[in-house]
């Protein structure tokens, strides 16, 4: 399942530079996944959902954009 491996490696990304820009909290998290790369958008929300209790991204939300090609791309984040 590449969406466990994708949401672990997205959570570690996030939450090193949302340390580093000293963020208490993330509060939305932008994704660009392409259709060419047989990732499951709603599969990662789950898993991003149920991975985000006791984190920084708890709660924060999901904007997942989809694009005709193959790329997956962390665009951004926001937080306070």
């Amino acid at each position: 399942m590449h969406e466990l491996r994708l949401v672990r490696e997205l959570f570690e990304d996030l939450l090193r530079r949302g340390e580093e820009e000293g963020m208490q909290r993330i509060t939305r998290v932008y994704l660009r996944i392409g259709g060419f790369t047989e990732i499951d958008p709603e599969i990662v929300r789950h898993l991003f959902a149920e991975s985000s209790p006791g984190t920084i991204l708890e709660g924060a939300e999901l904007v997942i954009e989809e694009s005709p090609v193959r790329e997956l791309r962390l665009l951004g984040f926001e937080g306070e």
